[in-house]
């Protein structure tokens, strides 16, 4: 290829060869390569930094967890050791009973130590309970709260309540036998197991006890269609549609009663303050009575949530620690809580989690037991309202469809409910 080239083409070619190998460039080819290394290196101590702060992140990450897990497990150990504690005072307790039965005939000792070893066992129930709630909040992990919680909850999904067809449900007062007219409340005296059910189309408080024979029956001229019920000291307290009554658990005597202009729902009992709140269902206000049914104040719920227009709103109330809960009908929320002044505290149960709700009750843990008239089941929730089962009772193919119309715990723990067509009975413990 050389051989075609003229002798002036190859001064050219030996000329521009030596421009290109020319010290300058080659120094300049240099200066580019160290440039490059110097920021390969930068780059790679940057890495160096970015792994040592990566280590030191998981680091702290691995010392909040493990220190987390040693506090569950502190909490379970306590657990442990009060059980262990209240299983050493029952078996004292046995001994010593054991002993007063061999030297007295003494009944009130006898009693008096049956009521120890009650209370003893009753605690131990508690701590076999009342393993620790756990509450985490890992956006990025909510698997894994859902699961921390039904683990902690378990004890509780086992032990507190029999779920679906519980074979232990006994039935008393059945509608053919018309005992009911339209049940709308229960309340239950838990000294002597007497259960005081609201019948609503007959203007009646009905009595029975805890064998489901009707025992007595309420009645009084301005009882018109009652519809909430509640239990305090030795008075029941009825909320009819325009008025509000109560009588003598004991005599089964009237004491007091006043009219109002308002429909009304639901009761709840202040029993620190022996106050009584009763709402105004379709202006949604809170009405404070004393013990004599004399008003004390007046306030108003603060409503956050969307409410059908004309619904029957308030169905149910419940009054614990201050917080007042409130069931609502065809709402967004169905159950809610508020302080004292009406203010919203926390949104417990919504419009998906239940079908058509008229009373609850809560148990000593403040878990929250809803009926659910249109499914014929009871939902069993925390206080948060995170679900923990349903109870639904073993009823025959030809019994009429179970409705809630109000339920409470006995002091076995037993929950009983008044549906539409009977009494039940069931053992939850």
């Amino acid at each position: 290829m050389a051989s075609n080239l003229s002798s002036e083409e190859l001064a050219q070619f030996a000329y521009s060869m030596e421009d290109v190998l020319s010290p300058a460039l080659l120094q300049r080819l240099e200066e580019r390569v160290h440039l490059a290394k110097e920021d390969i290196n930068k780059k790679k101590e940057l890495i160096r930094e970015g792994l040592s702060e990566l280590r030191v992140m998981l680091d702290k990450k691995e010392i909040e967890l493990i220190s987390y897990l040693e506090s569950i497990s502190d909490k379970i150990d306590q657990t442990v050791s009060d059980t262990k504690e209240n299983i050493r005072l029952v078996e004292i307790g046995k001994r010593e009973i054991s002993t007063k039965f061999e030297q007295t005939e003494n009944s009130k000792e006898t009693n008096s130590i049956f009521h120890l070893i009650e209370s003893n066992l009753n605690s131990l129930k508690y701590s076999i309970l009342m393993l620790p709630e756990v509450h985490i909040s890992w956006n990025e992990e909510p698997e894994f709260e859902t699961f921390l919680r039904q683990l902690c909850r378990i004890e509780i999904n086992q032990h507190a309540y029999t779920f679906r067809n519980s074979p232990t449900m006994s039935i008393h007062g059945k509608r053919e036998n018309a005992m009911f007219s339209y049940p709308m409340g229960l309340a239950l005296r838990k000294d002597n197991g007497q259960i005081f059910i609201a019948d609503h189309l007959s203007d009646e408080v009905k009595v029975f006890n805890r064998n489901g024979e009707l025992l007595n029956t309420l009645v009084d001229n301005d009882m018109k269609r009652p519809c909430s019920i509640e239990l305090y000291k030795n008075t029941v307290n009825i909320v009819c549609d325009n008025s509000i009554i109560n009588f003598s658990t004991d005599s089964m005597e009237k004491l007091h009663s006043i009219k109002t202009t308002q429909s009304l729902r639901g009761i709840a009992i202040d029993i620190v303050n022996e106050e009584i709140y009763i709402c105004e269902r379709y202006v949604i206000r809170i009405n404070v009575y004393d013990v004599s049914l004399e008003l004390i104040r007046s306030f108003n719920l603060d409503i956050d949530f969307t409410m059908e227009p004309d619904a029957i709103r308030v169905r149910d109330m419940k009054l614990v620690n201050k917080e007042l809960y409130v069931l609502f009908a065809e709402a967004s929320v169905i159950l809610k809580t508020f302080n004292l002044k009406g203010v919203p505290l926390r949104s417990i149960l919504y419009k998906d989690q239940i079908q058509e709700s008229y009373f609850f009750t809560m148990d000593p843990w403040t878990n929250i037991l809803v009926g659910d008239s249109r499914t014929g089941s009871v939902l069993v929730c925390a206080n948060d309202g995170f679900e923990l089962g349903e109870i639904e009772p073993n009823i025959l193919k030809d019994t009429p469809k179970w409705l809630p119309q109000g339920l409470a715990l006995d002091k076995d723990f037993n929950l009983i409910v008044v549906s539409d067509n009977e009494i039940n009975s069931m053992q939850s413990f």
